[in-house]
């Protein structure tokens, strides 16, 4: 369920999958009507923290916001109390095309844990299309979750 705050804006990603060459799972991008917020998969991916601990399988922390008029979407990813690769959170924005058929830009903000290092900036780069998959049947299904 979407939350109240974000139901008219979000019906534009509700039932969309955005992922690299239709792996699902493997850094993919869910917009399901059945959840309370966006994710982020990894079930087929086994990507581990600092405590040897691994990534969740479905990722977005806190303060996501969309907007229609401008297509774009925010998130953040937050790792603590654990790190992924030296990074605390990473901060996503994303600008969709007019169709919602493809993610037209993006960046990631990786910011590291040691406050001394600079953040890293993750650019999508344009040969790498995350593109709407339509989910299995035509309609969302859950990722079963192991």
């Amino acid at each position: 369920m979407v939350p109240d705050d974000h139901s008219s804006e979000y019906r534009e990603l509700s039932n969309k999958i955005y992922a690299t060459k239709s792996l699902i799972g493997a850094g993919s991008i869910h917009f399901s009507p059945s959840e309370d917020r966006p994710y982020i998969s990894f079930e087929n991916l086994n990507k581990i923290l600092s405590d040897g601990t691994v990534v969740e399988k479905r990722k977005f922390d806190k303060g996501w916001s969309f907007s229609s008029e401008t297509r774009q979407f925010k998130g953040q990813i937050t790792w603590s109390p654990n790190t992924y690769q030296g990074h605390s959170y990473w901060n996503c924005d994303f600008t969709f095309s007019k169709k919602f058929d493809h993610i037209k830009k993006g960046t990631i903000i990786q910011r590291f844990e040691d406050e001394d290092v600079e953040d890293s900036i993750k650019r999508i780069p344009k040969d790498v299309q995350y593109n709407s998959v339509l989910p299995k049947g035509g309609y969302f299904r859950p990722i079963l979750v192991y």
